[in-house]
């Protein structure tokens, strides 16, 4: 606070004996432009007086005391070079006659010894104040600006020590911490801008802390089968059995691999989305894809399609393979909850593209649907999957500008419906429903 002060307090003086010094060259002009029109009024009063001392049959010095008597002002012959440089000059342009300030209003008019110069005055003129005056009206100047800067700054100083009391907070670990923006109207941005970086950071290490308790929980129970496999493997003596074993063993550990590409694709999107190269999707395409890839997967379950565009009629702008994987992992979590189906419908609207994958399956409770698009957030069978398809499908699609709801679906399961924004849909001719259903099986 001091420092701050002290800044803007030496930034108002200087300002202040900027404006002074530009008033004083201002006043300067002015008052050497303002000369003129009384040295017109006193050139002829001057004239005479030289013609009378030029003209007196008296020494100079007589002479002068005659015309001393005349006025009442002090009437003296100086050497010219004793005037002030502006008077001289002045001589130049007003034809020998000048006036200046010295004490007071002095005029002068060259003599015909242009050496010498009669000189009247000083006049009396009104007194300015005095230099004790001045003193003490520059010192209640200055009072009164640090007061006004003190006054000024003080609700910016407490705003900025609340700023620095969060700034702290924050730099020990105290990651709840937020400025109160009401209480800090001057800042508002750089304490927005704080309360958002302390929530990022707050989000980041509890999502990092989830991730390592759902690292080593998921990893837990395949590293088990493996290592039980192992001494079931180390006990038996048949080829066949052996087999067996392998088999368990390569699929613990595919399920782990499948388990860390889920956690490292959730942490690349969780701390900064890649960086995104767009291109167009066709969305009929797309669908064909996903089920194809997914239909193996899930053998005992009916994946079709419903009202769909048709091929090349409609295009979807973004990331290829974002866009893929959030489809991918729509289908994936709908076909390990169905019990017979899965649908998935695309249809344009005037807001944009709506994607719905319904599912018959057992759907999941009103109050659980935002829940469950957190991360390792699972409901019911904790056993499938870690609880990262949705979190990541839902960071996907608001990077591109999209949601993601939960609803029911008229198979009487879940419905997850993605809404892409109309500014990434682009289409070629008329949104068409396709009407057949694909099967794939």
């Amino acid at each position: 606070m001091k420092r701050l002060f002290i800044r803007f307090y030496a930034g108002v003086l200087a300002i202040l004996v900027a404006a002074w010094f530009i008033q004083a060259f201002v006043f300067s002009r002015a008052f050497r432009e303002a000369g003129k029109p009384f040295e017109d009024v006193f050139a002829g009063g001057l004239r005479s007086a030289r013609a009378l001392l030029e003209s007196s049959p008296e020494p100079r010095a007589a002479a002068l005391k005659t015309l001393q008597a005349k006025f009442d002002f002090p009437v003296a012959i100086v050497p010219t070079t004793d005037l002030p440089e502006a008077a001289r000059e002045r001589y130049q342009v007003a034809g020998g006659v000048a006036m200046y300030a010295a004490d007071g209003l002095n005029f002068a008019i060259s003599l015909s010894d242009p050496s010498s110069s009669l000189k009247i005055g000083p006049i009396p003129g009104p007194r300015g104040p005095s230099q004790t005056d001045l003193l003490l009206s520059m010192g209640a100047l200055l009072v009164l600006v640090a007061g006004a800067i003190a006054f000024l700054l003080a609700p910016i100083s407490r705003q900025l020590r609340r700023l620095e009391a969060t700034a702290a907070a924050l730099a020990n670990g105290d990651f709840s911490a937020r400025v109160d923006i009401r209480k800090a109207p001057s800042l508002r941005t750089l304490a927005g801008v704080l309360n958002h970086m302390a929530s990022r950071i707050e989000s980041l290490l509890n999502n990092q802390r989830d991730m390592l308790h759902a690292v080593s929980h998921e990893l837990r129970t395949p590293l088990s089968r493996i290592g039980f496999a192992i001494d079931l493997l180390r006990s038996e003596a048949g080829e066949e059995q052996r087999e067996d074993r392998l088999t368990a063993v390569e699929q613990a550990a595919l399920e782990m691999d499948l388990l860390v590409a889920e956690l490292l694709r959730f942490a690349k999107w969780e701390a900064a989305p890649p960086e995104s190269r767009d291109e167009d999707v066709d969305v009929a395409s797309l669908v064909e894809a996903a089920l194809e890839s997914q239909a193996p997967l899930h053998p005992a379950i009916e994946l079709s399609v419903g009202e769909c565009p048709a091929p090349d009629a409609v295009s979807l702008r973004g990331d290829r393979v974002a866009i893929e994987r959030v489809l991918g992992n729509l289908l994936a979590n709908a076909g390990r909850f169905a019990a017979h189906r899965v649908i998935v419908e695309c249809r344009v609207t005037a807001a944009g593209l709506i994607v719905d994958v319904d599912d018959d399956g057992p759907g999941i409770a009103p109050g659980d649907r935002q829940r469950v698009l957190e991360p390792f957030v699972r409901l019911g069978d904790s056993g499938r999957g870690a609880g990262l398809g949705l979190a990541l499908v839902r960071r996907i699609v608001v990077h591109h500008g999209g949601q993601i709801e939960i609803l029911d679906s008229q198979l009487g399961g879940c419905r997850a419906r993605v809404r892409w924004p109309a500014c990434r849909v682009h289409t070629a001719l008329p949104a068409a429903n396709s009407g057949a259903s694909a099967d794939t099986h």
